[in-house]
């Protein structure tokens, strides 16, 4: 696992819980874009915290741009994730030291099942420490499978392709974590995931939100009974998301596996063409809700630890301006002239007042676009739950 980071920073752990190739990493990217272009000409930014996180990040982006300009889409040829890895976003206002810091782990979907982790034991125990660990859940959830395997010979097998129970032990002792520290706000986002063929503000042409939104509490009630049972202040919200926004379900086809285990379920897509011809569009629809949701509990959290450190940088201003002028006395205030220590302490007391303007500057940036962003309110898509 990437090394956590040191830095004195304000850090949100976001947990995410999610079967393989649900689209973990894609999520994190979406927000990254999202963060992008609600921030667009302010003051303050989204972007990666470090040098890791860009590159997976480009890499990501790279396999998008590919399905687009390709006009073709197979979420089973991303490359799945083979090891965990903590992206780092950050919400900065110029000022080095005073970002607000977005923790996400991305792991391998496959260890939520206990037999597909063989000898990886003590790296899950981390990556559940790291969940635990975390005031928000991400969930999402594979809208294609719920929505298109009607059968019940195939129904049958959608807890173990989604991996529910799973999720819910997983969940539960989230909940409990929670439960342990209920002055903390806790907060469960279930974000559908390629939902494009279920909702008709994107391009598509049927709307059958209502019926996804009710598949998803049939098939994950148990996982928000754990979460109403464990920790009953916890808020849970619903907010489908376009994967990217250009595709539609075609068909699906269940392979049979030679092991007697569950089949795979493969969907088929095509992309939607633009009436004059030219390449797709990438829009992600609903991104923008989990985004808000998301800088509303980080408001809640990080708004006390941010109005301390910048009044902690002010009484360094004036502990500083105030031995810039103490009265030595006669011989005390010579020895200071003559060394050049009185005039050193003005040019300290300067830097340090100069350098608490500066971080109010940046608290009162960064609080002035985290209360518009929070107050931007949620699409049609997003409910509770």
């Amino acid at each position: 696992m990437t090394e956590p980071d040191t830095q004195d920073r304000t850090a949100m752990r976001v947990g995410i819980i999610g079967p393989t190739r649900v689209g973990k990493t894609t999520l994190i990217n979406s927000l990254l874009r999202s963060g992008e272009g609600l921030l667009a000409r302010t003051a303050v930014r989204m972007r990666w915290a470090d040098g890791a996180t860009e590159k997976m990040i480009q890499a990501q982006r790279k396999e998008l741009e590919g399905w687009r300009v390709s006009r073709q889409f197979s979420p089973g040829a991303l490359r799945g994730t083979a090891e965990p890895f903590t992206f780092r976003l950050k919400l900065e206002a110029g000022v080095p030291g005073l970002e607000l810091l977005f923790e996400l782990l991305d792991y391998p979907g496959a260890w939520l099942d206990p037999s597909l982790r063989t000898n990886r034991e003590a790296d899950w125990e981390q990556c559940r420490t790291f969940i635990e660990d975390s005031s928000v859940l991400l969930m999402p959830v594979d809208a294609v499978v719920l929505m298109e395997t009607v059968g019940q010979s195939e129904r049958k097998y959608v807890p173990s392709i989604l991996t529910t129970p799973e999720v819910e032990d997983v969940v539960r002792d989230w909940a409990r974590a929670r439960h342990a520290n209920p002055d903390e706000p806790a907060l469960v986002i279930v974000v559908p995931v390629r939902t494009e063929s279920y909702f008709a503000d994107n391009g598509g042409v049927r709307d059958r939100a209502l019926d996804l939104y009710a598949q998803v509490k049939e098939v994950y009630g148990a996982v928000f009974d754990a979460i109403r049972e464990e920790a009953p202040g916890a808020v849970i919200r619903y907010a489908p998301v376009d994967t990217v926004g250009c595709v539609e379900f075609m068909s699906a086809q269940w392979a049979p596996q030679l092991n007697g285990d569950a089949p795979v379920f493969m969907a088929q897509y095509r992309v939607r063409r633009r009436p004059d011809g030219g390449a797709p569009e990438i829009r992600m629809a609903g991104i923008n809700d989990v985004f808000v949701l998301l800088v509303q509990h980080l408001l809640s959290l990080s708004q006390r630890a941010r109005a301390q450190e910048a009044g902690a940088a002010r009484a360094r201003a004036d502990a500083a301006a105030e031995l810039a002028v103490r009265n030595e006395g006669f011989w005390g205030n010579t020895l200071l002239w003559l060394t050049g220590e009185k005039a050193a302490r003005r040019s300290r007391a300067q830097i340090t007042r100069q350098m608490a303007d500066l971080a109010d500057s940046s608290a009162n940036a960064l609080a002035e676009q985290l209360h518009r962003l929070a107050g931007l309110g949620l699409g049609a898509r997003a409910r509770d739950l």
